[in-house]
C-alpha cells in the first residue's frame, strides 16, 4: 500500500540518482490510436521506462483500485509503492490528494488551451509533477520517461514548466478505426484493464473528438515550440523500424532495443504502465505487421462524421 510520510526539506533528503538529464517523452492525441502499444514498445530500450496514462495514476490506481501491468493493484503494487514514498518525500503527504485535484481541473477545462484555468496553480502543478517524474525516475534508475496520457490539458500543463525536458509524440490513427473501436460496449473488468463500464460511443461524437484532439494537440505544441514528431498507428504497425529511427530522430533517445525487439519478433512487455489499453493485462505481446488498407464499406464513417474528419485526415495522408 502507498502511505503518506512526513515531508523531509530537499536538504534532509539523500538524491539517490542525480536527475538533472531527466527527460519526459509525452504521448499526444486521441485515445484508442495505440498509446499503450507504443508506450510499451519504446521502453525496450535501455534507459527508457514507459509509465502508461500518469494522468489517471492517482484517481484510477492508488485510489480507486486500479491494476498494474505487473497483475498486482497499482497500490499494492512494489514499485509504485516505492514511487508514492518518494514522491510524498520531495513534495510532502498532500501529493497525492493534490495531483488528484489538479488533474481532475485538467479534465473539466472546456477549452484544451484556456490558460487562465492553470494561471493560479502553475507553480503547484509544476511541484507535483516534477516530483512525480523525479520519484519515478529514482525508483526505476532511468532518464527517460513515458507519459502515454495523451490529455491535450496535460501537455499544455507540462509545456509550462521550467526546465522540463518535454518531447512528444503526436500519435495518431485513421478515425474510422478509432470510431470503430469506441462503437465496442466494454463491460467492468478491473483485472483486466477495463475500470468502468464502458457504453458504446456514437460514431459523430468519436469523429467530433478525434477532431478536437488531434487540432488541439497541434495548437499546443506550436504555441510552445515543443520538439516533437508525428506518427500514425499504421505506420508504426506496417514499417515499424522506420518509425522508430523517425521517433528516435525527433527525441534524441537510442531505440536499438526497441528496433531489435521488431527485427526479431520478440515478445513486447508491459513493465508497470498504469491504465492505458487492456492489452496491457494480457501478458506479453508481439507486433503484428501488416500493410494500411482502406476501412470496408461497414466501418467508413457517415456523410456527417466523415466531415468533421475529412480535413484533418486528409492532412495526414487518409
Amino acid at each position: 500500500m502507498i502511505s503518506a510520510t512526513t515531508p523531509n526539506t530537499r536538504s534532509d533528503r539523500e538524491h539517490e540518482t542525480p536527475r538533472d538529464n531527466l527527460r519526459v517523452i509525452f504521448i499526444a492525441g486521441h485515445g484508442r490510436s495505440g498509446s499503450t502499444i507504443l508506450d510499451a514498445l519504446l521502453a525496450q530500450s535501455a534507459g527508457v521506462t514507459g509509465t502508461g496514462e500518469l494522468v489517471n495514476l492517482v484517481s484510477g490506481g492508488l485510489e480507486s483500485g486500479e491494476f498494474c501491468a505487473c497483475g498486482n493493484a497499482v497500490r499494492e503494487c512494489e514499485f509504485w509503492s516505492e514511487v508514492g514514498s518518494k514522491w510524498s518525500e520531495i513534495c510532502g503527504s498532500k501529493a497525492v490528494a493534490g495531483f488528484r485535484e489538479l488533474n481532475a481541473s485538467l479534465h473539466r477545462r472546456r477549452s484544451p488551451w484556456n490558460r487562465r484555468t492553470i494561471a493560479g496553480q502553475r507553480g503547484n502543478a509544476a511541484q507535483l509533477d516534477l516530483g512525480l517524474f523525479q520519484a519515478i525516475a529514482e525508483t526505476c534508475g532511468d532518464s527517460t520517461l513515458i507519459d502515454s496520457s495523451k490529455v491535450p490539458a496535460r501537455l499544455d500543463a507540462l509545456a509550462r514548466i521550467d526546465g522540463l525536458d518535454l518531447r512528444v509524440i503526436h500519435l495518431i490513427r485513421d478515425p474510422s478505426s478509432v470510431a470503430k473501436s469506441l462503437s465496442r460496449p466494454l463491460s467492468k473488468n478491473r483485472s483486466m484493464g477495463v475500470q468502468v463500464d464502458l457504453p458504446a460511443r456514437r460514431q459523430l461524437r468519436s469523429a467530433a473528438a478525434w477532431a478536437v484532439k488531434n487540432l488541439s494537440t497541434e495548437r499546443i505544441i506550436r504555441r510552445h515550440g515543443l520538439r516533437s514528431c508525428r506518427v500514425r498507428f499504421e505506420d508504426l504497425t506496417s514499417n515499424p523500424e522506420e518509425t522508430l529511427n523517425r521517433i528516435a530522430a525527433a527525441t534524441d533517445m537510442d531505440l536499438s532495443g526497441s528496433i531489435e525487439v521488431v527485427r526479431s519478433g520478440a515478445p513486447i512487455t508491459f513493465g508497470h504502465t498504469v491504465a492505458g489499453n487492456r492489452v496491457r493485462m494480457q501478458g506479453p505481446v508481439r507486433l503484428l505487421h501488416k500493410s494500411p488498407k482502406p476501412e470496408d464499406a461497414e466501418n467508413r464513417l457517415g456523410a456527417g462524421s466523415a466531415l468533421i474528419t475529412a480535413p484533418l485526415a486528409r492532412r495526414y495522408g487518409y
